[in-house]
């Protein structure tokens, strides 16, 4: 009995054995997220950010670069067509905002006389009306304040009650955009996503931005699907424009790839349980991730986060799921 009851422990024991050396082989296997890549539909994305306005809208934009010296009515005021908005002084040379800025600071004095001295530039006194009849909104220019040529100084709407959004869409991109593409509409004070389309493309650039930073852009207009109560002019808006579909695109999560210091973009591609380095050449970058045009084939799986895997290691074993887009 004794030599029976020795001969269960040891077996016991043995499996004890067996079964703490697979717990501590199992962990020492680095699990990561696989996506299965297959070809798909992609969308091309054109983020920017804008104003809700008023629809059916007059805006004035500057002829040159000055500072305002008066301006004559408030938001929500109503002009009739012919009014005097503002004046001026100004200079129809394209001069920066820095420059007019030194040239303001630079003595004390009327600013015409600093502008014509400093800038050495010919400036008169510029009075800037109202073409349409409507309600003001977004007035940008303020007493004292300098603007640059091509920038807003104010909008006029006829219709008070339905709105838009007005953006600037970078010239590197502007390409893309087309009349009647689909917008997806984020205003910030909102709860939910509006959705439209684009209205309108401006026939002639702008710069943009301060006076220390700026780029040249392109004012778009988008139209809103339905009228909101909730809206109000002047709220911020973050727009996606849907400017590009193409179909049969391999796409691979943003996470899935890197560039290593020569320069080599990299995925790692799931090979039983080992995770294999691949060179692969990218295309363009869309709202599902970023196209491959070399170095892979669908049906391959690769490391959804690069940063998971410990490349010291060789054998990785992966967790596949679907890439959703």
């Amino acid at each position: 009995m004794k030599k029976y009851l020795i001969l269960l422990f040891m077996v016991i024991s043995v499996i004890l054995i067996i079964i703490a050396s697979g717990y501590t082989r199992i962990d020492n296997i680095n699990y990561v997220k696989g996506a299965s890549i297959e070809n798909t539909s992609a969308v091309k994305l054109i983020n920017c950010s804008g104003k809700v306005v008023y629809a059916d809208t007059s805006e004035c934009t500057a002829q040159g670069s000055g500072i305002v010296q008066y301006v004559f009515v408030r938001e929500g005021d109503h002009v009739n067509a012919g009014d005097v908005i503002m004046i001026t002084a100004e200079t129809k040379a394209d001069i920066d905002a820095a420059g007019i800025y030194s040239a303001a600071l630079s003595e004390n004095g009327d600013i015409t006389e600093i502008l014509k001295k400093s800038l050495d530039e010919d400036v008169s006194i510029t009075s800037y009306t109202a073409e349409i009849s409507g309600v003001i909104h977004n007035i940008s220019a303020t007493v004292n304040g300098i603007y640059t040529k091509g920038s807003s100084l104010f909008g006029i709407s006829r219709d008070s009650n339905s709105f838009e959004i007005a953006t600037d869409v970078p010239e590197s991109v502007i390409g893309t955009v087309e009349i009647g593409q689909s917008v997806d509409i984020d205003v910030r004070a909102l709860p939910n996503m509006l959705k439209g389309n684009v209205k309108e493309i401006e026939s002639t650039a702008r710069q943009t931005g301060s006076a220390f930073d700026k780029e040249t852009t392109v004012r778009v207009i988008i139209s809103v699907d339905n009228n909101y109560p909730e809206l109000k002019s002047g709220y911020t808006a973050d727009c996606r424009i849907k400017a590009e579909e193409k179909e049969n695109v391999l796409l691979v999560p943003f996470s899935s790839v890197e560039t290593d210091a020569e320069g080599e973009t990299y995925v790692y591609i799931v090979n039983g349980n080992k995770c294999e380095k691949h060179s692969v050449a990218c295309g363009e970058e869309y709202s599902g991730g970023i196209e491959i045009i070399g170095g892979l084939n669908s049906g391959d799986v690769v490391v959804y986060d690069i940063s998971s895997i410990d490349q010291t290691k060789e054998n990785v074993a992966g967790e596949v799921r679907a890439f959703e887009q």
